[in-house]
């Protein structure tokens, strides 16, 4: 599926510097939802910055971009925060499975996307609206 689309990196943390009134930062981010969606070819919105849309509460756009989409949403962002979403805002499960990955070690040079250890430093969400059962990748807006 990533083969055939466009991937577009986007920050959440730049979109919310670009605006000077955060109340209206949700707006924004719907504004952009909508865009992607209504694109005619679409793309593969990476969010290097994930976890910034718990510290903005955009948990509810992000649902609604892995909704509207017909195409994986990817983002990555420090794992306890990423974890501390998916808690504080459970729907998300119903558009995103998180991932966790290790960061790459001289030491030991295993596979990099392992289920459930606790000693992973990295979070990863992905999404894919027509297929429930597939993991999904998600990050932030605007880079």
């Amino acid at each position: 599926m990533l083969r055939d689309h466009r991937v577009v990196q986007l920050s959440l943390r730049r979109c919310a510097a670009s605006i000077e009134d955060r109340n209206l930062l949700g707006h924004a981010v719907q504004e952009l939802v909508t865009a992607l969606a209504e694109l005619e070819e679409p793309v593969i919105p990476y969010f290097r910055d994930f976890d910034a849309a718990h510290s903005f509460w955009l948990m509810p756009q992000l649902e609604l971009l892995a909704h509207r989409l017909s195409v994986p949403v990817l983002g990555e962002g420090a794992r306890s925060t990423v974890d501390a979403m998916f808690e504080d805002y459970p729907e998300l499960h119903q558009q995103y499975v998180p991932i966790v990955v290790d960061e790459p070690s001289f030491r030991a040079p295993a596979t990099s996307c392992r289920p459930g250890r606790a000693t992973r430093r990295s979070g990863v969400a992905a999404s894919t609206p027509s297929a429930p059962s597939t993991r999904r990748c998600s990050s932030p807006i605007g880079s």
